[in-house]
């Protein structure tokens, strides 16, 4: 009786773990179903330009969504592939969707106030569905071919903007010398020094003359011009860099006045300083940051008749004698 006892509890203990498992399994298998039927409602149509996110994993997509995005890289995530393809238009995107889970549902607008693009962000389920139209229709319609024209309409735009606005003179020429592009800061100054009587003629006056020596070297180096406005007395000082650019050459030149003004102001200083020093009876000497002597007086080399082997101070960069 005992034996049979021992096999009969065993017996209902093999059961109930059976039943047990059984029972797990088939919730897990319930709620992954139930989920996976969920995000497939979320996806309605594949008419719409949809994504669907788990966090920040791509679960689906429409077809058309899936050319609006980059190919996936082992770097970055799905969701950072997609806010990099649109951050141009939408530059809130970031900050929106961070916001989404605890708004449930938002319509994010692009920054160009005439782009009739939106997209409208839904939470659902603990899913991220992102749906892309364009309400510029009579109703609301999905953004298939458009969006990458768009963006690369809106990057363009951005790119036009920065070259217009540089505070720096930018501009293209031909091999011949001929000016084939610039902007308006080199657009301004070619103006400025022109003495056609007519202006914004094209193509503008080549202001600075480039050698070929340092368009054909491998690593170009700035370098430092003037050029004098017309009527102006003083001239104006630029540093170009240039780099050839297939069949033409393009060139940068940033303002250098300052750093001229500066450099001169500090000349103008020593010699003062030399002049001053050269009817004064004690000896001095001046040392740079480098401890090394760069400038004395009469009076110290007749004070050591050896001035080369005057010793470097230790504290001090004015010395006398």
């Amino acid at each position: 009786m005992h034996g049979f006892d021992i096999y009969f509890i065993l017996l209902i203990m093999t059961v109930s773990l059976c039943i047990a498992v059984f029972s797990i399994w088939f919730i897990a298998y319930y709620q992954e179903t139930k989920r996976e039927a969920s995000y497939k409602l979320v996806l309605e149509s594949d008419q719409e330009t949809a994504f669907l996110f788990d966090d920040a994993n791509l679960i689906d997509a429409t077809e058309s969504a899936y050319k609006l995005i980059g190919p996936k890289t082992h770097k970055t995530s799905d969701l950072e592939r997609l806010i990099t393809a649109f951050s141009s238009r939408f530059s809130t995107l970031s900050n929106d969707l961070s916001a989404l889970g605890s708004e449930g549902e938002l319509t994010i607008i692009p920054d160009n106030p005439n782009d009739t693009a939106r997209i409208k962000a839904q939470w659902w389920d603990g899913f991220s569905r992102l749906v892309f139209v364009d309400t510029n229709a009579e109703s609301e319609t999905p953004l298939v071919e458009n969006t990458n024209i768009t963006a690369l309409e809106s990057e363009l735009d951005t790119l036009r903007n920065t070259v217009r606005l540089a505070p720096y003179l930018v501009w293209q020429e031909t091999a011949n010398g001929e000016i084939n592009w610039a902007n308006a800061a080199y657009l301004s100054l070619a103006n400025l020094i022109s003495s056609n009587s007519s202006n914004n003629s094209w193509p503008p006056a080549r202001v600075f003359d480039i050698s070929k020596n340092v368009i054909d070297d491998l690593d170009p180096k700035t370098f430092r011009t003037s050029v004098k406005p017309s009527g102006s007395e003083y001239p104006l000082w630029f540093e170009l860099s240039c780099k050839q650019v297939n069949e033409t050459i393009l060139c940068f030149a940033i303002p250098a006045d300052s750093a001229v003004k500066a450099e001169t102001s500090q000349k103008e200083f020593i010699q003062t300083l030399t002049k001053t020093f050269a009817h004064i009876s004690i000896g001095l000497a001046i040392f740079d940051k480098s401890r090394k002597l760069v400038l004395f007086n009469p009076a110290l080399y007749r004070h050591d008749k050896t001035p080369h082997r005057f010793s470097k101070p230790a504290t001090h960069t004015l010395c006398h004698a």
